[in-house]
């Protein structure tokens, strides 16, 4: 906690790791910790210069993980199955994570990134509120078995432009919404409910596809076709669900 001298961590038996452990390390550089499993709250968060890190057998990891790094480019978690909140906050210049076996991620998941480009979570099942928020450069996420998230998910992403999530049962307030300027393709086949300010300031969306039939007034707030778009869907819905229309709350 605090220390200033610190380049390199290598721990090769430890197993669990406790709270605010090497918190706030302004020169750490290097970790390898091999043999952890499972890391409790505070892990390096604010330790501001970490170039490398290696964590091969961790599988639940606790909140303030990494949280505000300026220099890893690249983190790889192969049995990493649970992520607490603010995981990589702030972590800017991040261009790459792999993680295939994580299902379950807290809130705050790497807001206000710059750098990645491309996400594949195979098999993400539900994640907490903020997730993605303000990543500027992210254009392909691939999670084809998340089922659940919370508030604010993919908001403020300007670079986003398709999003299918074919597996996706509930959503709340905030779902990608203001994806202004790239966002064209939607696909939520099994959303059953629309909450407030969903899709909202996404005008250059042109094809949306969903058969739900409760859909709140601010759904697509700010398109220019917003209108049309709710009568298609009604026109879809009295065709394929027996005269079922679209109920604005």
């Amino acid at each position: 906690y605090f220390n200033d001298d610190l380049l390199e961590i290598n721990f090769p038996k430890i197993k669990i790791i406790g709270n605010k452990n090497l918190y706030y390390n302004q020169y750490i550089q290097r970790i390898n910790i091999e043999s952890v499993e499972k890391i409790s709250d505070g892990f390096l968060a604010n330790s501001l210069k970490i170039e490398t890190i290696n964590l091969p057998n961790v599988k639940e990891i606790g909140n303030n993980f990494f949280s505000s790094n300026r220099y890893i480019k690249e983190i790889s978690l192969p049995q990493i199955q649970i992520i607490g909140s603010n995981f990589l906050f702030e972590n800017k210049f991040l261009e790459k994570f792999d993680a295939p076996k994580l299902m379950e991620i807290k809130d705050c998941f790497l807001l206000n990134n710059i750098a990645l480009g491309y996400l594949e979570l195979p098999k993400l099942i539900s994640v907490g509120y903020s997730f993605l928020f303000n990543n500027k450069n992210l254009s392909i996420i691939n999670v084809p078995m998340l089922q659940t998230v919370d508030m604010d998910f993919l908001y403020w992403n300007n670079s986003l432009i398709e999003a299918y999530f074919p597996y996706l049962k509930h959503i709340k307030s905030g779902f990608l919404q203001a994806n202004d300027d790239s966002l064209k393709k939607i696909i939520i086949p099994r959303v059953s409910i629309i909450p407030k300010n969903v899709l909202s300031f996404n005008t250059s969306l042109e094809y949306i596809e969903l058969y739900t039939d409760i859909i709140a007034e601010t759904f697509l707030d700010n398109h220019p076709n917003k209108n049309e778009i709710i009568e298609s869907l009604n026109k879809y819905n009295k065709w394929n669900k027996s005269n079922k229309l679209i109920k604005i709350y």
